[in-house]
Order: C-alpha cells, then sequence, then structure tokens
C-alpha cells in the first residue's frame, strides 16, 4: 500500500454535502426511478465489490454459507440503506420489493426475486495482497471533505477509481490498476489535487 501526504496546506470552506437526517421524498414513479433505485443499486453493488468484500467478513461470509447468494434482508440492516429507505416499513417486504427492483438494473449482479437473494455474475475471489499494491493511503484530508467529493478529487485524476474510503482526516483510494495508483501518486506530490479542491470548494459553495 502506497502512503501519500498531499492535504496538509488545504484550506477549503465547505458547506455540508451530505446530511444523513434528510427525508427523502419520492412523489412519483419516474422520480423514484431517476433517484431513489440508483442510489440502491450503487451502493449494493459496493457492497458485493471486491474492495469492499476484501475487508467485510459478515458479506464474505454471507457469500460463502450461501453459494455465492446474499439474502436481500441483509442489506436493510446497513445504515446507508437505512437511510435510503427511511420512509418505507422498517423490516416490510415493501421495502425487499425496492431492492429487488432497483437490482435489477445492475449488469454485474443477479437477483432470485422468488428466494429474495442476490449474487454476483462474476463469483468474488479473495486476491488481498494484489488489491494492497493498488491501494493508496492519504492522510490530513480536510475534515469538511467528505468521501464523496474526495471520490469525485481522485476521479479527475485518474478515471479507473475503484474504492473511496473516508475516515476523519486519513482516507484510502483503490485503483483498478498500478499504472493509476503510479499516476495519483505522481500528480499528488506535485500538489495538483490542492487546486482540484479549491475548485471544488468553489462549485460546491456555488451549488448551495
Amino acid at each position: 500500500m502506497k502512503n501519500i501526504n498531499q492535504f496538509q496546506s488545504l484550506d477549503c470552506q465547505l458547506g455540508d454535502q451530505y446530511d444523513p437526517t434528510a427525508k427523502i421524498v419520492v412523489s412519483s414513479r419516474q422520480e423514484k426511478d431517476d433517484y431513489l433505485l440508483p442510489r440502491i443499486c450503487k451502493q449494493i453493488e459496493f457492497y458485493l465489490g471486491d474492495a469492499n468484500l476484501l475487508h467485510d467478513n459478515y458479506f464474505r461470509r454471507l457469500l460463502q454459507e450461501n453459494q455465492g447468494w446474499i439474502p436481500l434482508e441483509a442489506f436493510l440492516q446497513c445504515n446507508k440503506i437505512k437511510v435510503i429507505l427511511r420512509n418505507y416499513p422498517k423490516g416490510s417486504k415493501q421495502q425487499v420489493l425496492i431492492l429487488i427492483y432497483a437490482l435489477k438494473r445492475s449488469d454485474i449482479l443477479e437477483v432470485d426475486e422468488d428466494r429474495g437473494m442476490v449474487k454476483r455474475r462474476i463469483p468474488f475471489v479473495d486476491n488481498s495482497n494484489f488489491m494492497d499494491e493498488r491501494t493508496i493511503y492519504v492522510e490530513n484530508i480536510p475534515r469538511v471533505v467528505d468521501q464523496q467529493l474526495l471520490h469525485q478529487i481522485f476521479s479527475r485524476i485518474d478515471k479507473q477509481v475503484l474504492q473511496v474510503k473516508k475516515f476523519d482526516t486519513y482516507g484510502f483510494i483503490t485503483f483498478l490498476n498500478i499504472e493509476s495508483v503510479n499516476k495519483a501518486i505522481q500528480v499528488c506530490n506535485n500538489l495538483i489535487p490542492k487546486e482540484i479542491m479549491e475548485r471544488e470548494s468553489k462549485e460546491s459553495l456555488i451549488q448551495q
């Protein structure tokens, strides 16, 4: 795993970009299709992605116990899914049906409607050593920079970003290949992310 430290001198003035207490209001079927369902699909694809499964013992155990399948009810226990579905009765059949409907649009997951389960189209293979080679560690990240913005910043550097995890003032960025890792390190050492961050900050303030 590579270690870079390029956020020491950043001074960003950003407002809150994510409010976990905000209510999701779906006023029409079209709005639900355009907003709610893609979020659900993307989040579950993340849970079952290589980068997350390498560190997620819970979902990895469920995969092993169910021959590659995971009960959809398991995702209802995840905090981010709870937030998205907060306007629906907790643990209800309606919540499971929404997950099924959302996952039908996935190209990488297969859903079994009758059993209420989902699996990866390409089975998971534990290649943790290879993943470590494609991950960089970033520290001294301003607290106002959330995980979503951090993903946007590194996607500007290289589009092959596989996963971003942010914890307080540090984070882990995983890329699809070694070339992208080396490119990110070179760019960060030249302090270009500071320029990108300032631009993101201005755009965020304009949108608020």
